[in-house]
């Protein structure tokens, strides 16, 4: 299939010529208008390439592609004009991103080979792009499935904040999201650690040693080493080893960071996991913020702001009883699910999955589980299920 390519130029001529330049290589859409451009580019797109003159009535070529990279973000852009000063070239090249800068009249071999690197540049870019995500998000699942058999427990904190934080991104309206909620998932990974002992005194309150509490501390520097080897996570990272950083430069790690220096993902965990724990120990949720709110030395009093707006949302969530067979991905179990044996297989607050719901059925076909199941129905969408 031939690449798509728009032109857009407010030139007639220019535009026919450049047009029949391309048309017998490419699939070629052109446009007299940046306005009518951007319409075409929000109905029709993806482009691999745009290719737009400079100085147009209305909105000149800089400004339009401007606007174009943030409806098609990974389309090259390539400025034709008839004015070669080099302040337009700059200003083409730092603002609307563009991939080369070529002058009217350009010889149609150099239009050519230019649109050709273009698109060679995009399809490996988008290849690349493809490449990351899928190995990004395998690699989260696998770890969060590692960490759901090796700590129930864990797994079940984990699903219960990334809720929280999936929540409080949104209402942030932080810059990229999912950061938030990875690193929720993620956060628990340095339990795999813990022996079984320290981790059930852990997520019980008991009193640690302080050979245990060292174990404990040093779990997320542990986390933060293991996940900055995957592609894209540094920031993710860098969330989870300071997810016990408080505001005023406490806490751990042990260093001079503090107030909104503190990635502001590794804020709202601390923030999500104290609200968790608070509420799982009985707490409602305005005591449990007006606890937080009374720590500001500790969390970072924007985020309680926040998690009080979103907090008064969960009085809509419904609680029903259902079957194994009837569980659905996006349900949160009220319970914890043990064998008959006692260990534990599911822990309360964690969201089903369809791997989790065929975990569920097999192990009901040869230990037996109790069943209705309380689950509570969530209009949340988790990106890992």
């Amino acid at each position: 299939m031939r690449e798509r390519i728009l032109i857009v130029d407010d030139d007639p001529v220019t535009l026919a010529a450049v047009k029949g330049q391309l048309k017998k290589h490419f699939n070629v859409t052109a446009v007299d208008g940046p306005a009518e451009a951007l319409i075409k580019l929000t109905n029709l797109g993806p482009f691999a390439v745009i290719i737009s003159d400079l100085e147009m009535p209305g909105m000149n070529g800089i400004q339009f592609l401007v606007k174009a990279s943030e409806i098609e973000p990974d389309t090259q852009r390539i400025m034709l004009t008839g004015h070669a000063e080099f302040d337009s070239a700059l200003d083409a090249v730092n603002e609307g991103r563009v991939y080369q800068f070529l002058v009217k009249p350009c010889p149609a071999e150099k239009l050519l080979n230019v649109v050709n690197s273009a698109v060679r540049l995009y399809n490996l870019e988008k290849a690349e792009a493809e490449l990351l995500d899928k190995t990004l998000m395998a690699s989260v699942k696998i770890l969060t499935e590692i960490l759901a058999m090796v700590s129930p427990l864990a797994f079940g904190l984990a699903s219960r904040i990334e809720r929280t934080m999936n929540r409080l991104a949104r209402q942030m309206e932080v810059e990229n999201p999912w950061e938030f909620m990875v690193a929720a998932m993620l956060s628990q990974i340095g339990n795999v650690t813990l022996p079984l002992e320290v981790a059930e005194k852990m997520f019980t309150g008991e009193g640690l040693s302080e050979i245990e509490t060292d174990m404990v501390e040093a779990r997320t520097s542990i986390a933060h080493e293991l996940i900055s080897n995957i592609p894209r996570l540094d920031n993710v990272a860098d969330i989870i080893e300071y997810q016990n950083k408080n505001y005023d430069g406490s806490g751990y790690p042990e260093n001079d960071v503090a107030g909104d220096d503190i990635p502001l993902g590794a804020r709202a965990l601390n923030v999500a996991l104290e609200y968790d724990r608070l509420v799982q120990t009985g707490h409602d949720s305005t005591e449990t913020i007006e606890i937080l709110r009374q720590q500001p030395r500790v969390y970072d009093p924007k985020v309680i702001i926040s998690l009080e707006i979103i907090a008064q949302s969960d009085s809509t969530l419904e609680e029903l009883e259902v079957m194994l067979d009837d569980l659905q991905p996006g349900m949160i179990i009220m319970d914890n699910i043990p064998m008959e044996t006692g260990s534990l297989v599911l822990a309360k607050g964690q969201e089903v999955t369809a791997s989790f719901k065929a975990r569920l059925l097999n192990l009901h076909k040869t230990t037996g589980l109790k069943q209705p199941i309380r689950v509570l129905i969530s209009e949340l969408y988790s990106p890992l299920t």
